[in-house]
């Protein structure tokens, strides 16, 4: 279903690859910012604010700029 390649982590080959990708280094960024700042609001903050962010761009991406097409 997602169709992961091992290629995908550099330019993603489609959708499910792209946010895949997108939540995981999304999660090693808030992993790190609660490691740093050691607060668990950040941490949460980066999950919601990445996810959104992914979720976004991966839609553009698809819909409106046809590029897993």
């Amino acid at each position: 279903m997602l169709d992961i390649h091992w290629y995908d982590w550099v330019t993603p080959s489609s959708p499910g690859a792209a946010l895949f990708f997108g939540l995981i280094f999304t999660l090693a960024a808030a992993v790190m910012m609660r490691w740093h700042m050691k607060s668990w609001k950040l941490f949460f903050v980066a999950i919601g604010v990445g996810t959104f962010i992914s979720l976004v761009m991966v839609g553009s991406l698809r819909w409106i700029f046809g590029f897993y097409s």
